[in-house]
């Protein structure tokens, strides 16, 4: 499903999945959005499935980002002399 990248395509892909997320988070571009329009801008290295990929894992980061704020403010509200 996936592919291995080369080594020497690291940066380029770097710099795609970063331009995916610029996309999808401070543009509110759809991922089939981006596939099809942006994707001039993008890494040819990149697939449509590496896109989605892309976007699951943002959400997840998003979901574990929003917990560990929780449980700070939560920690944060302990009385220091508990």
């Amino acid at each position: 499903m996936f592919s291995l990248f080369d080594l020497k395509n690291i940066p380029d892909v770097l710099v795609g999945i970063k331009l995916i997320l610029e996309f999808y988070r401070k543009e509110n571009f759809d991922i089939m959005y981006i596939y099809t329009y942006k994707r001039h801008l993008i890494t040819q290295t990149l697939q449509l499935e590496h896109y989605w990929k892309i976007r699951e894992l943002d959400y997840e980061w998003e979901h574990f980002s929003n917990f560990k704020n929780r449980i700070s403010k939560l920690i944060d509200m302990i009385p220091i002399d508990y």
